[in-house]
């Protein structure tokens, strides 16, 4: 969240603002690469995932109030390409993305009171490079994406979770 406040009485516009930036400090693994990150009800932002082959199942918790990284639950499946959704009871949902033995249609959900990660149901095409939405009535929305297996191909499928019954269905691509 980022607040700025002026006085434009006198300004000629275009107006330029310039904020400057600041460094947390390194993720906890060291680097990290098609990670996702989705901030949490708490303020702190969850990042799952990572490319390299020996981290790929590990997540970090950033708390932008005291900059600090620390370590939380790790994944059930180690992914990367996946996407993240802060669901609306303030869980987080980590769909699809690409595992050591290829791509995924698994997903898990992190729970922020435990730190720890529960399977729930998995899509019905594999998808990596997605998009995720969640929806005003609570379910979740995964559109496109890419599947490499058996042959690398664009995807215009789409599948919506249902948060109570933790399944998905198609609908319309």
């Amino acid at each position: 969240h980022l607040t700025l406040r002026a006085d434009l009485s006198t300004a000629k516009f275009p107006v330029i603002i310039d904020p400057s930036w600041s460094s947390t400090g390194a993720f906890i693994s060291g680097g990290r690469d098609s990670f996702d990150a989705v901030l949490l009800a708490s303020g702190k932002v969850l990042i799952s995932g990572n490319r390299p082959w020996d981290t790929r199942d590990s997540c970090e918790l950033f708390d932008s109030n005291t900059g600090v990284w620390s370590a939380t639950g790790s994944l059930l499946q180690g992914r990367e390409m996946h996407r993240s959704v802060r669901l609306q009871n303030g869980e987080v949902m980590v769909i699809g993305g690409r595992s050591q033995n290829g791509d995924l249609t698994s997903c898990e959900i992190y729970n922020p009171a435990t730190e720890q990660w529960r399977a729930t149901g998995s899509m019905s095409q594999r998808r990596i490079q997605h998009s995720a939405t969640l929806l005003s009535n609570g379910s979740v929305l995964a559109v496109g994406g890419y599947d490499t297996f058996p042959v690398n191909s664009y995807l215009s499928s789409c599948e919506i979770y249902n948060p109570v019954s933790g399944q998905w269905s198609p609908a319309s691509p």
